[in-house]
C-alpha cells in the first residue's frame, strides 16, 4: 500500500492553476539547474513530495511531526522554508531571503520570491543556488529519516554551495572580475614556467566523498622546469571537497615556509577553494582556515596565489589523484619528481626551454 500511495503522491495535483502559478511553473524549466533539480522544484510546487502530512492524508498512520526538529507538522512548506534546520541551511547559503522571511504556510509564495531574485542579474550569483538548497535540505531529511544519521546545516549548505558551483563551472564559461587569488596570465593549456629567480609549485587536490579522503600534493619547479622538490599527504575525515582544497593549500603554504621557500607563484585548480579565499563571508564554517591560509601566506612574501585549469597542473593533480585512485597513503616528501611521471615532467620541461 505504501508504494502505491508514493507513486500516487509523486504525481501532481489535479486541481486547476491559476495563470500567475502556470507562469512559475513554466519559469522553473527556464532555470540553470540539473534536470534532476527541476523536476523536484516542479513537484515541490504542485505537492507531490511524499512528507508525512501527505502521507497521512492518504491514510497512513505515521508521526506527523517534522524528522528534522520535531516540533512541527512535516509539510513540505515547513520542511523546506520553516524547520529551524532549513532556516539555518538558507542563513548559510547567501542566498538573497525575503525581508521579512519566508512564509510558514505557502510553497508558492517561496519559490516565487527565488525565481524573482534568481531573476535579478544585478544581485549576488549566490542567488543561482536555491535549487541545491532546497535539494540538500530534503536529502537531509531522508538521511535522518530512513539511515539515522544527522546532517549538520553546515555540511548541508556547503554541500549545495559547492554541487552548484561545479555544476556552473562544468556548464557556463563565467569572469570572476575579481583579482584577489589571479588567474594564470595568458591562455597556454600547458603547465608554464616561472620568471628566473622565482620557483613555481603546483598544488594537486583529490576527495573521496564516499570514504572522506583527501589527497594532497606539491611539486616545486623551476625556470628550466626542473623538478627540485615534491610531496604527497593523505588527510582523513574530511567532510567536503572545499574542505579539501583549504585544508590542502595551508598544509602547501606551510611546507613551503618550513623548507624557508619565498619567491614563490602557487598554482591550483581549486575552485572551490578560490572562491572561499577571494570572498570568506560566504563561508564563515571554513574561517578558521582562510585565516589561517592568510597568516600562513605572511611568512612567505614575495609570494602569489593563481587559479589555473586543470590541463596546466596536470602533474600535481596525478599525485594527489593517487591517494584516492590507488590508495597510497604514505605521506612523504622527495627531491625532483616522481618516477611514474616522468614522462610527462620531461615534456613540460621540454615546453618550459623551447
Amino acid at each position: 500500500r505504501l508504494l502505491g500511495i508514493l507513486q500516487e503522491l509523486q504525481q501532481p495535483q489535479p486541481n486547476g492553476i491559476p495563470p500567475i502559478e502556470k507562469n512559475l511553473w513554466k519559469a522553473i524549466w527556464k532555470i540553470r539547474a540539473p534536470p534532476k533539480l527541476k523536476h523536484f522544484l516542479w513537484r515541490v510546487l504542485s505537492g507531490a513530495v511524499p512528507v508525512k502530512e501527505r502521507l497521512n492524508s492518504r491514510g497512513l498512520q505515521l508521526d506527523s511531526r517534522c524528522s528534522l526538529c520535531h516540533g512541527h507538522s512535516e509539510s513540505i512548506c515547513h520542511l523546506l522554508f520553516s524547520c529551524p534546520f532549513a532556516k539555518e541551511v538558507w542563513n548559510r547559503s547567501g542566498v538573497q531571503l525575503p525581508a521579512a522571511g519566508f512564509s510558514s504556510s505557502s510553497v508558492f509564495l517561496n519559490v516565487y520570491h527565488l525565481i524573482c531574485v534568481n531573476g535579478r542579474r544585478s544581485h549576488h550569483k549566490q542567488n543561482r543556488i536555491f535549487p541545491w538548497v532546497m535539494w540538500q535540505v530534503w536529502k537531509a531529511r531522508n538521511i535522518l529519516h530512513f539511515e539515522k544519521t544527522q546532517t549538520s546545516s553546515e555540511m548541508a549548505s556547503s554541500k549545495a554551495i559547492e554541487d552548484a558551483d561545479a555544476w556552473f563551472d562544468a556548464n557556463f564559461c563565467e569572469q570572476s572580475g575579481v583579482e584577489a587569488v589571479g588567474e594564470g596570465g595568458d591562455n597556454s593549456t600547458s603547465w608554464c614556467p616561472p620568471p628566473v629567480g622565482v620557483v613555481k609549485c603546483n598544488v594537486g587536490v583529490s576527495w573521496s566523498g564516499s570514504n572522506l579522503l583527501c589527497g594532497a600534493s606539491w611539486i616545486i619547479r623551476n625556470h628550466d622546469g626542473m623538478a627540485l622538490l615534491h610531496s604527497r599527504r593523505a588527510f582523513k575525515n574530511v567532510r567536503s571537497k572545499l574542505e579539501a582544497e583549504l585544508t590542502s593549500l595551508c598544509w602547501v603554504v606551510e611546507s613551503l615556509a618550513a623548507l624557508h621557500y619565498t619567491n614563490v607563484i602557487i598554482e591550483s585548480n581549486c575552485t572551490h577553494a578560490r572562491e572561499a579565499l577571494i570572498d570568506p563571508t560566504r563561508f564563515p564554517w571554513f574561517q578558521e582556515l582562510t585565516d589561517n591560509f592568510g597568516q600562513l601566506m605572511s611568512s612567505l612574501v614575495p609570494c602569489s596565489v593563481e587559479h589555473v585549469i586543470t590541463l596546466r597542473n596536470k602533474v600535481a593533480e596525478e599525485i594527489a589523484i593517487s591517494v584516492t585512485r590507488d590508495s597510497r597513503y604514505q605521506s612523504y616528501v622527495a627531491l625532483g619528481g616522481p618516477r611514474w611521471l616522468i614522462n610527462m615532467l620531461e615534456v613540460e620541461a621540454r615546453g618550459a626551454v623551447s
